[in-house]
């Protein structure tokens, strides 16, 4: 779990959905993790795949500069460190508001144990392990500047996605 040449603040995870397979090796390798890491959040994943008219698409959380989680959040639960939006777990008690505003549809709710769960980008490693476990490519690490740019264009049909995600669709 050492760092990488970026640091943990100077790589953010991108996601290409037309590269995902959905073959659920980001999702366990994430539940891995994430249960050495933290005891309240046992064997959960913080990655999912929305499948969605015969596609899928990898949901991590897109550390909006304006995130409106942050601002959501009533127990301040949800804060920025560095470039990333990060969650005190022992503080979230699952209201749902930060779910209700994210425009990416990358917070779920985990009823059984009221918390607000979503990619933290495993910081504490050299290579996040969805990215490390991804075969094709789908799940990668970029710095930020970079993330910047190619979030931009990734994220447009995220976009359309996180549309189709709220109006009803399938996932």
């Amino acid at each position: 779990m050492e760092m990488g040449p970026m640091g943990s603040q100077g790589r953010d995870i991108v996601v290409d959905p037309s590269r995902c397979d959905g073959c659920g090796d980001c999702i366990e390798s994430c539940r891995e993790a994430v249960s050495s890491q933290h005891k309240k959040t046992d064997a959960l994943s913080r990655i999912w795949i929305h499948d969605i008219n015969d596609k899928r698409y990898p949901m991590v959380c897109h550390n909006c500069e304006q995130a409106p989680c942050v601002s959501a959040c009533m127990t301040g639960c949800r804060h920025r460190m560095g470039e990333f939006v990060t969650t005190d777990y022992e503080r979230c008690v699952g209201c749902s508001m930060c779910i209700m505003c994210c425009p990416f549809g990358a917070i779920q709710l985990v009823q059984e144990e009221r918390l607000a769960m979503k990619c933290d980008g495993c910081l504490s490693y050299e290579t996040a392990p969805c990215v490390k476990a991804c075969k094709t490519g789908a799940l990668r690490h970029v710095g930020f500047v970079e993330a910047s740019f190619e979030n931009r264009k990734l994220r447009a049909s995220s976009l359309a996605l996180a549309r189709l995600y709220k109006a009803g669709g399938d996932g």
